[in-house]
């Protein structure tokens, strides 16, 4: 496959072609005969915003990683390509498969849905049935609210 047909492939997590970028094959030497190529720039705006998503700071997240957050940066800047090894662990920290992280393959459309489910269990993880209820029932009181007062507006 040429590299052009390679490169319109890949996407960013929300769904845009990023043509742009550094393309690396898998094991990181270039591949001009084709091939499953990374493009560094497409993977480090990726990681940024899944970990922007999760509310991840990048100090927390080079951590839970074990690097350092000069390593996490330069992916996230796409300089630096991270191992295999490297990948999955941050696909699992970040809720989201490798192939979303890359831009290969199809990208999640419910991968906002996926941080808000994992910010809420984080929330609610140490709290009683009674406290979830009474949440519950609070957030969808300010829900109707909020959307009652917008259909004031409109």
């Amino acid at each position: 496959m040429p590299e052009e047909a390679v490169k319109t492939e890949l996407h960013s997590i929300d769904g845009t072609a990023s043509p742009k970028g550094e393309l690396h094959s898998i094991n990181g030497a270039k591949n001009p005969n084709g091939g499953v190529f990374i493009d560094l720039t497409t993977l480090g705006a990726n990681v940024k915003r899944l970990r922007e998503l999760n509310s991840m700071k990048q100090a927390w997240l080079a951590h839970r990683l074990g690097v350092s957050v000069q390593y996490l940066s330069a992916i996230e800047n796409g300089k630096r390509k991270p191992s295999l090894d490297m990948l999955v662990l941050m696909a699992g920290e970040l809720g989201a498969t490798t192939d979303e992280l890359l831009g290969i393959g199809p990208v999640s459309s419910n991968i906002e849905t996926r941080s808000l489910t994992k910010k809420v269990g984080d929330l609610f993880k140490d709290s009683t049935p009674a406290e979830i209820d009474f949440c519950i029932k609070v957030m969808r009181a300010a829900k109707e609210y909020l959307r009652a007062e917008r259909n004031l507006l409109h």
